[in-house]
């Protein structure tokens, strides 16, 4: 009767490794599996993303960029840099301007820069933006340069 005993408990213990070990396996390939699908809707968004600027005036040290969102998604404008063409321009990440699908709008700068420029456009689509940290998802952003003269 002892082996007996003995045999049923070496098997109670090996079946609860065995669901425990494949319990623990079904919850990593769960979540790899969601993980996957969250980077493939991000790159999907940011492919149907697509911004442009539609025009840079300056007057009284300010800069009015004008931005026209023609993609498919809604985006977030997260940075606006402009720098002296050939300089390194200092992003600075936080929330600017909205702009929905087919929406333009124009966005005031303070710039006391003058002669050649670079305007850099930062975005997001909206639903990748993170308000608490705007750098968070940056690799899944669009990024536009345009030279403009001041």
């Amino acid at each position: 009767m002892g082996d007996t005993a003995a045999a049923a408990f070496l098997i109670f213990v090996t079946l609860g490794l065995g669901i425990y070990l494949w319990s623990l396996s079904m919850a990593q390939t769960e979540a790899m599996r969601a993980r996957y699908y969250q980077d493939v809707a991000s790159s999907i968004m940011q492919q149907k993303s697509f911004l442009v600027v539609e025009n840079v005036a300056f007057k009284d040290g300010d800069a009015y960029v004008t931005l026209y969102n023609c993609g498919d998604v809604a985006l977030k404008v997260f940075c606006i840099t402009i720098a002296e063409k050939g300089g390194m321009p200092t992003p600075e990440f936080r929330d600017i301007v909205t702009l929905g699908i087919q929406e333009a709008k124009t966005v005031t700068v303070p710039c006391s820069l003058s002669g050649e420029l670079l305007v850099r456009v930062d975005a997001l689509p909206l639903e990748l933006f993170v308000p608490d940290d705007p750098s968070l998802n940056v690799h899944w952003g669009v990024m536009i340069e345009v030279a403009a003269d001041a």
